[in-house]
C-alpha cells in the first residue's frame, strides 16, 4: 500500500509539472481565516446582485413581514418566532427572503442575522454547523458540541435565521433543532424565516402565520421582462415591441423567474426575434414545472456555441445550492476540455475564454447570487435550483444513447453500482 501511495504522489507532481504545457494556470484559494481576511463576503447567499435588487410587486408583503418579525411583542417571546414563505418553484420566495434579510430596519432590530441553505438532507448537525460557520470557520462537530459552541455565540443576542429551501417533512427533525435553538439562554425577540415549496412543511414549522406568496401581476412580468431586455430605461419601444411584449409577459403566468430567463434572451434580438418567443409551441403545455422548465430549455438552445452548452451541462455535476467558485469552474471546464476559442478568437487563452462563457451563462440567468472581492471580481455563485434541474436534464439528454462521458457530484453507493456497463465516468465531484 505504501508503494501505491508513492506511486501515486510522484504521479501528482508530474501532473503539475505538466500542467503549464496544456494551459491550466494555478488559481489562488482561500484557507483558513476570516472572511474579511479574505476579502469576500461569505454571505453570498443572502446577497444582492446589481441585477437582482430590481424587485417588482414584493412591496407591500415585504413589508409586512418585516413589520411581524420587529414586533415589540416579539421580543419578549422566550419561544423562538417561525414565518413560513411557500410557494411554488420560479416565484421568487428566495429573492423575497432576500429583501426582508437586506431590509434596513432588520438590520437594526437583530444583532445577528444569519442565512443557511438547506435543501435536502434536513440535517440539524448539518444546520448547527453551517450557523456556526456564520461566526468562525471550523471543522464540523457532533450535534452536542456545535449547540455548546452556539451558546457561546448566540447567548445574549437577538438574532434573525432564514432557513432557505426546506423540503423536511418529518416534525421530529423540526422539532430537535428548535429544540437546539431554544436551549440557547437569553435569545429573546429571535426568530426563523422559512422558504420552502411544500404547504406541508409551512404548516409544521409555524408559529406566526403563513405567507402564501402569490403570483405578480401581467402588469408586474411586464416590467421585470422590460428591465432585462432594455438595459437603458430610457430606451423609446416601438408599438409592435411593446404589444409583443405584453403578449410574451402575459405569457409568463405570472412567474418572475420566467420574465427574468426571457428578458434576458430578448435583449439581443430583434422584432422578428420576440415574435419566435412569442409564437413558440412550448407555451402550448400546461402549466407546472413542465412549461416552466421547457421555457427555460428554450433560453438553453439559444446559446450559440455547443461548448458553451456543454459547459452549462457540466454544471450538474454540482450538488444543488452548491457555492461554485468561479475560477474553479473555469479550471474543471478546462481540464475536461470544453473550451475551444471560435476561429475569430485563435488568440486568446482557454481561461479568457472561459471567463467569457461564465459571464454569458450569467448574463443569461444560468447564474445567480455573485459574490464579488473589495475590487468587484466575482468570486463565486450559484445556480436556481430549477436551473439546475435543466443541466441535469440537458446533461442526461446527451448521454442517454451512448457511453458519452459522465459526470458525477457526491454519488451514493448504490449510484455507483447503479452505472451501466460502458458508460465512462471521467470526473466525480465529493
Amino acid at each position: 500500500m505504501a508503494d501505491k501511495i508513492k506511486k501515486i504522489n510522484s504521479s501528482l507532481v508530474n501532473l503539475k509539472n505538466e500542467a503549464a504545457s496544456i494551459g491550466l494556470v494555478a488559481s489562488s484559494t482561500f484557507q483558513g481565516g476570516s472572511s474579511h481576511d479574505a476579502g469576500v463576503d461569505r454571505e453570498t447567499v443572502s446577497s444582492f446582485a446589481q441585477d437582482e435588487k430590481y424587485i417588482v410587486g414584493r412591496e407591500k408583503v415585504v413589508l409586512e413581514i418585516v413589520t411581524t418579525l420587529i414586533d415589540s411583542r416579539n421580543t419578549q417571546k422566550n419561544s423562538l418566532s417561525v414565518i413560513p414563505i411557500v410557494g411554488f418553484a420560479g416565484l421568487g420566495k428566495t429573492t423575497l427572503a432576500k429583501s426582508i434579510y437586506n431590509h434596513d430596519e432588520i438590520g437594526r432590530q437583530f444583532t445577528i442575522k444569519i442565512w443557511i441553505c438547506v435543501s435536502i438532507p434536513f440535517e440539524v448537525k448539518s444546520i448547527l454547523n453551517k450557523i456556526l460557520v456564520h461566526f468562525k470557520p471550523e471543522k464540523a462537530q457532533e450535534k452536542e458540541a456545535a449547540l455548546k459552541n452556539l451558546q457561546e455565540h448566540l447567548k445574549g443576542k437577538r438574532y434573525l435565521l432564514v432557513l432557505d429551501d426546506v423540503w423536511n417533512e418529518d416534525p421530529d427533525k423540526w422539532n430537535d433543532l428548535t429544540n437546539c435553538l431554544s436551549s440557547v439562554k437569553d435569545t429573546q425577540g429571535s426568530s426563523i424565516l422559512v422558504t420552502t415549496r411544500s404547504e406541508k412543511v409551512a404548516k409544521i414549522v409555524q408559529t406566526l402565520p403563513i405567507c402564501n406568496l402569490g403570483k405578480l401581476s401581467d402588469d408586474q412580468c411586464w416590467l421585470i421582462l422590460k428591465n432585462r431586455a432594455f438595459l437603458d430605461d430610457s430606451t423609446p419601444l416601438t408599438k409592435d415591441q411593446e404589444r409583443i411584449g405584453r403578449d410574451i409577459a402575459k405569457k409568463c403566468a405570472g412567474l418572475p423567474l420566467l420574465a427574468k430567463v426571457l428578458g434576458n434572451m430578448m435583449r439581443s434580438k430583434n422584432i422578428d426575434g420576440w415574435r419566435v418567443i412569442q409564437e413558440s409551441t412550448k407555451w402550448e403545455l400546461s402549466d407546472g414545472d413542465e412549461r416552466i422548465m421547457s421555457i427555460l430549455k428554450l433560453s438553453f438552445d439559444e446559446l450559440k456555441s455547443p461548448a458553451l452548452k456543454q459547459c452549462f451541462a457540466y454544471c450538474s455535476m454540482f450538488i444543488k445550492d452548491f457555492e461554485i467558485e468561479k475560477d474553479d469552474l473555469v479550471q474543471l471546464w478546462m481540464a475536461q476540455g470544453l473550451l475551444h476559442p471560435s476561429s475569430s478568437q485563435s488568440n486568446l487563452e482557454m481561461e479568457d475564454v472561459g471567463n467569457q462563457y461564465f459571464n454569458i451563462l450569467l448574463e443569461n440567468s444560468f447564474f445567480q447570487d455573485v459574490s464579488m472581492d473589495n475590487y468587484n471580481v466575482i468570486t463565486h455563485c450559484k445556480m436556481h435550483d430549477l436551473v439546475h434541474d435543466l443541466a441535469e436534464l440537458v446533461s442526461k439528454s446527451k448521454s442517454k444513447d451512448s457511453n458519452d462521458v459522465r459526470h458525477m457530484a457526491q454519488p451514493s453507493a448504490s449510484k455507483l453500482q447503479g452505472i451501466p456497463k460502458g458508460i465512462v465516468v471521467r470526473s466525480m465531484f465529493l
